[in-house]
């Protein structure tokens, strides 16, 4: 009788393990991304590359830009110094990316912003700032004494995110303004 009790207990055992299992995978695979995340190839390219095609003028001064390749490498260009340097960060609320922004040292004191973008529906609901946020602690992490950006003369509402943050105007010319942010 004790083998018989021994048994059945261990595979109750053995079954609660997994269905405990079984439930706490099944809720992680279905709980929503709401934060910032590190791209995802597979999950990403397609909103990154559709960001791009609509917001190039604002994003880049390039007839075109390869997304892919940007994801893939993690490169500000296809310039084999290059590879590996460029942290891409994607914002999500609701499972649904809401924007990205892209960033990297330029040298040992010197950070980045590359890219900044907010899809049109998740504009004034401070995703500009959280990404921006993000971007330069991480950067100041890694050793920046001063992280810079560029903008369109014409952006008045990234140019405005950008003074509220703290960064100052360090040059412009007729179509784009210079941005710096030293930490205090």
């Amino acid at each position: 009788m004790k083998n018989g009790f021994t048994r059945k207990l261990v595979w109750y055992g053995i079954g609660a393990v997994l269905f405990l299992s079984l439930m706490s995978a099944g809720y992680y695979a279905f709980v929503p991304l709401n934060g910032i995340y590190e791209v995802n190839e597979s999950r990403d390219l397609s909103f990154l590359t559709q960001t791009f095609t609509r917001d190039l003028y604002w994003l880049t001064t390039a007839s075109s830009h390869d997304a892919a390749y940007m994801v893939k490498h993690h490169a500000k260009s296809k310039e084999p110094q290059d590879e590996g340097k460029l942290v891409i960060k994607v914002g999500y609320e609701r499972n649904k990316p809401v924007g990205f922004v892209a960033y990297y040292m330029e040298n040992f004191y010197t950070g980045k912003v590359l890219f900044l973008d907010v899809h049109p529906d998740f504009r004034a609901q401070r995703w500009g700032y959280k990404l921006l946020d993000y971007a330069v602690k991480k950067l100041i992490q890694q050793g920046a004494l001063k992280v810079e950006l560029i903008t369109r003369v014409n952006n008045s509402s990234a140019r405005s995110l950008y003074t509220k943050y703290g960064f100052k105007e360090t040059g412009r010319d007729e179509e784009f303004v210079n941005y710096e942010f030293r930490p205090s």
